[in-house]
Parts: structure tokens; C-alpha cells; sequence
């Protein structure tokens, strides 16, 4: 599956991308001019930048998913190479792979929400139609798996953020991380 990313808002067979940039003029900066597509022209003066990508709950999405973001930060300022990046790129990977392989049964899609709030906090979250809560486990030495949300929490954690996660009305879940944005604002 290829699922193109680049604009504000993209279809394709099996994924569907969403983009919306909003923003609000500080007593500095201009706003975006009309039919710009939601970019502006400087992250420091967006109040709220969203995006969202809604991908089918196959382990090949975790990729699609880990590489959207990822391209998504760039974009938005976050240098690539940078631990903050390098922090993010393993969280999205974790939640999406929890939401693939404990879910899929119940929710045969999941959305990943990304928000950057005044330049400020990184929230992100990865919703799926399952009631099953995510737990930390402690794995056994030879165990292969059972550690993700525990690399959450500790990544997470370590970078200054939270962990929560939200019932949604359709009776599923999100699972959100709220990390301070690492990009300076000059």
C-alpha cells in the first residue's frame, strides 16, 4: 500500500489523509493569506496545526503511519536526526502497533491524530474502536513482545510529556502523548 502524503487533503483506496492547519495573526505576524491551504508561513504563529490519517489495521500501516508523522515534524520545524524525533518516531510506532495487533479483531482502522498547540505541546493520539485499555506489562527476559506501552511511558516521561488515554463515543479508545514541542521559536 502507498498511501501519498503532501497535501491538505488526500484520498487513496486505503488510507485516508487529512490535513488542516489553522491559525490565528499575533499582533506580529500576518496571517495566511486566503486559499493557501492552511500552511503559513512561520510555525511560531500558528495557534493549533492539526493532521490526521485514518489507515487500516495491517501491520504495513505502522510504516505509513510512523513516516507520515515523521514527515509531518519535519514540516512543521522539528530538524530530522534530533532526539525529540528520534523519541516520537518510536512512540507512533508503539501505539500503532498496539492498535494493529490488539485491536484489529475489533477496530479495522485506526486514526492517528497529530496537534501542535502555539508552538508549544505536541499532542498525539492514536484512536481504534476497541474498549480494551492498553496496559503496562512486565515482560518476561525472553518475552518478544509486552514491553510497548512500557517504552511509551518511559519515552514519554522522560521527555517531559504525558501519557492519557480517552474513551471515544463509539465505545473504543485513544491513546494520547503530550510532549513539550523541542523546536525553538525565533
Amino acid at each position: 500500500m502507498h498511501c501519498p502524503v503532501g497535501g491538505p487533503h488526500w484520498r487513496h483506496d486505503e488510507c485516508t489523509l487529512v490535513r488542516t492547519d489553522r491559525f490565528r495573526a499575533g499582533p506580529q505576524a500576518p496571517a495566511p493569506e486566503s486559499g493557501h491551504g492552511g500552511k503559513g508561513t512561520s510555525v511560531a504563529m500558528a495557534d493549533l496545526q492539526e493532521a490526521t490519517v485514518t489507515l487500516p489495521s495491517e501491520p504495513v500501516s505502522v510504516t505509513t503511519a510512523r513516516r507520515y508523522v515523521c514527515g509531518l515534524l519535519a514540516e512543521w520545524g522539528l530538524p530530522p536526526g534530533t532526539p525529540a524525533l528520534d523519541s516520537v518516531r518510536l512512540i507512533v510506532s508503539e501505539l500503532v502497533t498496539n492498535a494493529v495487533l490488539h485491536t484489529s479483531d475489533r477496530s479495522p482502522t485506526f486514526t492517528v491524530d497529530i496537534r501542535l498547540e502555539r508552538s508549544e505541546l505536541l499532542h498525539i493520539g492514536v484512536t481504534d474502536s476497541h474498549p480494551r485499555r492498553p496496559h503496562c506489562l512486565v515482560p518476561a527476559p525472553v518475552q518478544d513482545n509486552g514491553r510497548g506501552m512500557v517504552i511509551v511511558r518511559h519515552l514519554t516521561a522522560e521527555s517531559g510529556g504525558k501519557v492519557e488515554v480517552t474513551p471515544t463515543d463509539d465505545g473504543g479508545k485513544t491513546v494520547w502523548i503530550t510532549l513539550p514541542w523541542a523546536v525553538p521559536v525565533v
